[in-house]
């Protein structure tokens, strides 16, 4: 390797094999420092362009089902429900939950994955979440207005007794530490 390194470099591998590379440093102080520049420079173009092209995550899709047809759709987490749904009627929010594996079935149709409850919002709190998703101000009242149903028919209020009996509920329906959400793929 350094008869590779002497017919390339000349005198310069001769002297890193015998007088050690710390000698080499010291006789040639322009060429490491001329290279300790080059090196900084390629490494703050490196860490300047990876943050350039990094863009915020899109946010992901959501269950909703259709009131009318039963059906279930995905669209965006984004969206406040009720939403009008593709066939044009009312859709809620669905939550799956699973045991075991987040399969494509529900159990419904031989899967793991069956419906916690479903999720809408008064008219009103949608409204004034929708006009600006950001107001921090908002919150309580969008706890408040937040309805839970376990069939898509009945609706109760989330922050109600009964709200809380349909989480825990919930919460049973699995043994220990096994309840797992499942968000659409």
């Amino acid at each position: 390797m350094f008869e590779q390194l002497k017919d390339r470099f000349g005198d310069m591998a001769e002297q890193m094999k015998v007088g050690g590379f710390r000698e080499w440093m010291n006789q040639n102080s322009a060429v490491v420092t001329v290279a300790a520049v080059v090196v900084l420079v390629l490494s703050l173009a490196i860490i300047i362009n990876q943050g350039r092209g990094r863009r915020a995550p899109t946010p992901g899709n959501a269950y909703f089902y259709d009131v009318v047809t039963k059906e279930y759709f995905t669209d965006s987490a984004t969206k406040i429900p009720p939403i009008t749904s593709p066939a044009g009627n009312e859709a809620v929010r669905a939550h799956f939950f699973t045991c075991g594996e987040c399969t494509d079935k529900t159990t419904d149709e031989g899967g793991e994955r069956f419906v916690g409850y479903y999720e809408k919002y008064l008219p009103d709190v949608k409204a004034k979440l929708e006009e600006n998703p950001e107001a921090f101000e908002f919150y309580e009242e969008a706890f408040q207005g937040r309805l839970y149903s376990p069939d898509g028919i009945k609706w109760t209020q989330a922050e109600s007794p009964t709200g809380f009996k349909l989480i825990e509920d919930l919460q049973t329906k699995c043994p220990a530490k096994k309840l797992r959400y499942c968000p659409p793929k």
